[in-house]
């Protein structure tokens, strides 16, 4: 039988031990992850009673799938995307294995047992003269309907403790690279998920008014989608994960309304971009960024990517919508012969930014991330061309080129930040309520996106007539050690 059970390791920490019958047993350590300890150790206890109710079998597979991940080398590969997909896989398998929709009906056959608070009433009436709607309310049945998701959310838990130490120790968004491991499974577009962002986002509108921002898109990176799933993350694992629902009194509801207030003003007062950056090549320390694993967190009809892939198809009209006048088309279909070069070695997450400012008065810069790659490409040799012609060298020789895998660079003469000068500048073009003491969005993303240009190295691809002046005798890219400035020009220019 599969079984789950905390105890007290000979160090003293709370370990998770997972069993089946005569098998080696996983042993995980959850000191950090479960940050409660009041009812820790019966934190399983439903969770082992239906897990008994299933078929054998299928508790075998479930026990195997922890077990691959908790014996092979995930954790040392965390930084390859390809290992994080896997890991979605085996949570979105495990999650099947489970099934999310009879533990629900399991776990509502024992709500008697659940303490349910006084201001959570059995169905929604509506009164006019409370400020007050359907959306901003938890009704008994979704309450305990949000409590059977986490708890089940819980039994996933092997497969996901040692991504989240992994995770903490590269960026402050940790929980939201938590969440996004579920972007697979049932459990991410289940109903409680919709409810409770419903819930997040009407409350917001109320608690956090201007928390609708487009410029975040653009100049911090982020969507609604994203704030709506970071603060979903920060409900469910920043504490309601470690909460004994059948043993301690709480009230959720609560708990995600404060979460709100003082979590959900974070993109205005703090923006910090929620991406996480590939790695250096060390074995002890990853280097943080928000470029790496930038996905995109809804979808769009297939006839909206056609109709977007065809308008950035016809070059001379999007040239006019830019506004510029100067294109080499010799030198641009040259470009295109090494496309393949690119498509083999990837886009980086830095030509894209930079390439969606460039193109940001004729599309969404998001519209990027839903078309195909080599219509990307193409748009990278185009811009690459245009900058040419309005000396831009630098920038039209990194969107052409691709980041050397096989090695990681840090520029030792780079100059941290802009000039009162430039700043200024960019203030005109971006006039977002900043506090005078704090760094603009667009400041932060610039110094950002200049730390991730410096710590890589860049292999020109297509012809590079124009600009061999600033190849280095190896191949790279040499890059000025006033970036900041370079990028933050180029920022200022698309704007003229």
């Amino acid at each position: 039988m599969l079984t789950y059970k905390i105890e007290i390791s000979e160090y003293g920490l709370h370990v998770l031990n997972v069993g089946f019958t005569d098998c080696e047993t996983i042993e995980i350590e959850i000191n950090d992850f479960f940050k409660d300890k009041t009812n820790i150790e019966t934190l399983y206890t439903h969770i082992n009673e239906y897990v008994g109710s299933l078929p054998l079998h299928h508790q075998k597979e479930i026990y195997d799938t922890f077990y691959k991940v908790y014996s092979s080398d995930y954790k040392d590969n965390y930084t390859d995307p390809s290992v994080v997909v896997k890991l979605e896989n085996k949570i979105a398998k495990v999650s099947e294995l489970l099934n999310y929709n009879n533990f629900k009906l399991w776990i509502a056959q024992r709500e008697s047992g659940i303490p349910i608070p006084e201001n959570v009433y059995k169905n929604y009436t509506f009164d006019p003269d409370m400020n007050t709607m359907a959306e901003k309310t938890y009704v008994h049945r979704e309450y305990v309907d949000l409590i059977s998701l986490i708890i089940f959310i819980r039994a996933l838990s092997p497969l996901y403790v040692e991504f989240y130490r992994y995770i903490k120790q590269i960026t402050p968004h940790y929980l939201y690279k938590l969440f996004m491991l579920f972007i697979r499974s049932d459990i991410y577009m289940s109903p409680e998920i919709e409810k409770l962002k419903q819930y997040i986002q009407f409350n917001q509108q109320t608690l956090v008014p201007n928390s609708k921002n487009e410029h975040l898109v653009l100049s911090a990176g982020l969507s609604d989608d994203d704030i709506s799933d970071s603060l979903v993350s920060e409900v469910i694992f920043n504490k309601l994960i470690t909460i004994d629902f059948f043993n301690k009194k709480c009230n959720i509801v609560s708990f995600i309304f404060q979460t709100i207030k003082f979590k959900g003003s974070f993109i205005n007062s703090n923006s910090v971009i929620i991406r996480s950056k590939s790695p250096v090549n060390e074995t002890t320390k990853e280097d943080i960024s928000y470029f790496e694993d930038y996905r995109k967190t809804s979808d769009i009809f297939l006839g909206t990517k056609v109709e977007i892939q065809h308008a950035l198809s016809n070059l001379p009209n999007l040239l006019h919508g830019l506004g510029y006048t100067s294109f080499n088309v010799e030198r641009f279909n040259e470009d295109m012969k090494d496309a393949h070069v690119i498509a083999e070695r990837g886009i980086d997450k830095v030509q894209l930014y930079l390439l969606g400012w460039f193109l940001g008065k004729v599309i969404n810069p998001r519209s990027l991330f839903y078309i195909e790659n080599i219509k990307v490409i193409e748009l990278l040799f185009f811009a690459k061309n245009v900058l040419l012609e309005e000396k831009q060298t630098f920038i039209a020789a990194l969107l052409s080129s691709y980041k050397a895998k096989e090695a990681n660079y840090v520029n030792i003469v780079f100059k941290n930040g802009l000039t009162k000068e430039s700043i200024k500048k960019l203030s005109e073009k971006y006039k977002f309520v900043t506090e005078e003491d704090k760094q603009s969005p667009v400041e932060k993303t610039i110094s950002e996106l200049s730390r991730e240009i410096v710590n890589a190295l860049w292999v020109p691809v297509g012809t590079t007539d124009c600009y061999k002046n600033i190849i280095h005798s190896n191949g790279y890219i040499d890059i000025p050690n006033n970036i900041n400035e370079v990028v933050a020009k180029y920022v200022e220019s698309l704007h003229t």
